[in-house]
C-alpha cells in the first residue's frame, strides 16, 4: 500500500499536478480494496510521516461538494415556494409569482447546480 501512495505522489510531482489526501484515499479504495475509513487512516498516517505537504482536499474537490450543498438548499427553497404557492392558490390569491420563483429555484438553482457538480466530478 505504501508503494501505491509513493507512486501516486511521485507521479503527481513529475507531472506537476496537485495531489490531495482525498485522491490518495480514492486510489487505495479502488486498487487495494480498503474501506473508506481504513484508507483515510492509512493515508493520514503515511502523509504525516513522509509527505506532510499533501493537503486533505484541493479547492476543486471542496467546490464540488459545495455545489451539492447549494443545490440541495435551492431544491428545499423551491419546494417551500411550491408549497406557499399552493396555499395561496387554495385561498384564491395570486399564486403564479410563487410558482415561477419555485420553478426557478428548484429547476435552475437546484437541479442544474447538482448536474454541474456531477460534471465537475466526472471531469476530474
Amino acid at each position: 500500500m505504501e508503494a501505491l501512495l509513493e507512486e501516486e505522489v511521485k507521479r503527481s510531482e513529475d507531472a506537476r499536478s496537485p495531489v490531495s489526501r482525498q485522491m490518495l484515499v480514492r486510489r487505495l479504495e479502488r486498487e487495494a480494496g480498503l474501506s473508506h475509513r481504513d484508507a483515510w487512516a492509512k493515508v493520514d498516517e503515511w502523509c504525516e510521516e513522509r509527505a506532510p505537504m499533501v493537503p486533505s482536499y484541493l479547492s476543486g474537490e471542496f467546490g464540488t461538494y459545495w455545489l451539492k450543498v447549494v443545490a440541495i438548499a435551492n431544491v428545499a427553497l423551491g419546494c417551500g415556494l411550491f408549497y406557499w404557492a399552493v396555499r395561496q392558490w387554495q385561498s384564491k390569491a395570486v399564486a403564479w409569482p410563487w410558482f415561477c420563483a419555485g420553478v426557478l429555484l428548484f429547476g435552475i438553482g437546484g437541479v442544474l447546480t447538482y448536474v454541474r457538480s456531477l460534471q465537475r466530478e466526472a471531469a476530474r
